[in-house]
């Protein structure tokens, strides 16, 4: 389970314009417009599961399977955010299937 401090304080820092490097800041803008990422209609790439890892300080597997290609990838946060992240004790697994799609992994409970 994402840590909702994790996430509002992510929120609060976009949300306050709080941003350490001005041009990242438009890189990332331009990518999100660029690749229409706000709707949740939209494909992302691993740049975005990079993000995810850093924004909410959690490593995610993910297991990508497409032809006779079966591999697991693990991505970890890039850096760490001690002012407002709050490091997760849980890690996401995600299956990417056939290049073009993310689905979260659920445990399966009896």
């Amino acid at each position: 389970m994402l840590d909702p401090a994790n996430v509002l304080a992510f929120g609060r820092l976009v949300r306050a314009g709080i941003y350490y490097d001005t041009d990242a800041l438009k890189a990332v803008r331009s990518h999100i417009n660029r690749h229409k990422l706000y709707l949740e209609t939209s494909w992302s790439t691993e740049y975005e599961v990079f993000a995810a890892a850093t924004m909410f300080q959690v490593k995610i597997m993910v297991f990508s399977e497409y032809s006779n290609y079966r591999d697991w990838h693990t991505y970890v946060p890039r850096f760490t955010n001690e002012t407002c992240m709050t490091p997760m004790k849980v890690m996401l697994y995600l299956y990417h299937i056939n290049c073009n799609h993310y689905d979260l992994v659920i445990p399966v409970l009896d």
